[in-house]
């Protein structure tokens, strides 16, 4: 479920998608900046609200019930807190982003989570719509530690992700061994599992 990642969506300059979906965060002036959020960045409980295409607004409340910097999250249609999926001891979220993906009509909403540290190393969640009427888990596998050979998908990778929608498709962005200068970019797609959605990288 957890996919060491990091939203390509910060406070100065959000990388948009083509097709995107309204964020605002109420408990924050700004959006949060995906590279400096930490536990104490923001008061808690934070709450995001991503609204969807069909018009359906989708709340993510982030608390820290143990006062520890992993959170809890609770994610819901507004109004319909009694039927929230719930994550527990995950990294603050820094950014949200949605796209219909799938192209089913109904938008994904993916919620990016940021390590502490030098790294800034993420893990994107996400959350799909049954048509309005439910929210389903996607699925994010680890990373596999062959694609960090040289030459892999993942060469060169040391953190701070960022991740986009663009023309419908996820893509992650990160600096090759730190230098921003030389950017890579691996797009992902969905695919069905026997248990949901997984989103992998795409491979030629």
């Amino acid at each position: 479920m957890k996919f060491n990642l990091l939203v390509w969506v910060m406070a100065a300059g959000i990388w948009t998608a083509c097709e995107p979906a309204s964020q605002t965060n109420t408990t924050a002036e700004k959006k949060a900046d995906s590279t400096t959020v930490s536990s104490d960045s923001y008061p808690m409980p934070r709450v995001w609200e991503v609204q969807t295409r069909t018009g359906k607004m989708i709340t993510i409340v982030e608390s820290h019930p143990k006062g520890a910097s992993l959170s809890d999250l609770k994610v819901y249609f507004q109004g319909d807190s009694a039927n929230a999926m719930r994550f527990t001891d995950v990294d603050p979220v820094s950014a949200t982003v949605a796209g219909d993906l799938d192209k089913n009509g109904f938008d994904e909403v993916y919620f990016v989570t940021t390590s502490a540290g030098s790294g800034s190393y993420g893990n994107l969640l996400g959350v799909s719509s049954n048509k309005d009427k439910s929210l389903s888990l996607m699925f994010f596998p680890e990373m596999d530690l062959n694609d960090k050979q040289p030459g892999k998908l993942f060469d060169g990778y040391e953190g701070h992700d960022r991740f986009a929608i663009e023309n419908n498709v996820l893509i992650r962005q990160f600096p090759f061994k730190g230098d921003t200068n030389n950017m890579k970019s691996v797009p992902y797609q969905i695919v069905m599992g026997e248990g949901g959605y997984i989103v992998t990288p795409k491979r030629n």
